[in-house]
C-alpha cells in the first residue's frame, strides 16, 4: 500500500515537473524511482537482520557488540541466498518457461487454424447440401457431378 502511494506521488511530481516548464508556477524537480527491493523471504530476512545490526551498532557500546556483527553477517548470507534464488528463477524463465510458452503458443495457433478450416469445410458442406435439397433430381445429379469435378 505504501508503494502505491509513493508511486502515485512520484508520478504526479514528475508530471508536474514536465508540464509546468515555462510557466510562472514553481516546477518541482523530477524524482527518480527508488531501487526496487526483492520481495522474497531471504531478502526480507536479510533486511531485518541488517536493520537489527545497524540498530545495535547505534546503541552505546554497540560497535564491539558480537550480536550486531553476527546479525550483519547473517544478513549478508541471506542476501547472497536471495540473490542466488532470484538468478536461478530468471534462468528457469529464460531457459525453460519462455521456450515452452512459445511452443505452446505455436501449438494453439495451429489448432485454431485447423478449427477454422474445419468450420469452413462444414459451412461449404452445409451449403452444398442445401443446394442439393433445393433442386430437382436431374439438376442435382449434374450439380453433384460438377462438385466432384471441382474438388
Amino acid at each position: 500500500m505504501v508503494e502505491l502511494g509513493s508511486n502515485i506521488g512520484r508520478g504526479v511530481s514528475n508530471f508536474a515537473a514536465n508540464n509546468l516548464k515555462g510557466t510562472n508556477l514553481p516546477a518541482p524537480s523530477p524524482t527518480p524511482a527508488p531501487t526496487p527491493q526483492h520481495k522474497t523471504l531471504p531478502h526480507a530476512l536479510s533486511r531485518a537482520a541488517n536493520a537489527a545490526s545497524s540498530s545495535l551498532a547505534l546503541a552505546p557500546g554497540g560497535k564491539d557488540d558480537r550480536l550486531g556483527k553476527a546479525l550483519a553477517e547473517y544478513g549478508g548470507v541471506w542476501e547472497k541466498i536471495g540473490d542466488a534464488r532470484v538468478q536461478h528463477d530468471d534462468t528457469i524463465v529464460r531457459g525453460f518457461l519462455a521456450p515452452w510458452q512459445q511452443t505452446l503458443q505455436t501449438s494453439i495457433n495451429v489448432a485454431v487454424k485447423a478449427r477454422q478450416a474445419v468450420r469452413m469445410s462444414r459451412l461449404e458442406l452445409d451449403a452444398a447440401k442445401q443446394a442439393y435439397v433445393g433442386c430437382d433430381t436431374h439438376h442435382a445429379l449434374s450439380s453433384t457431378h460438377s462438385l466432384y469435378l471441382i474438388s
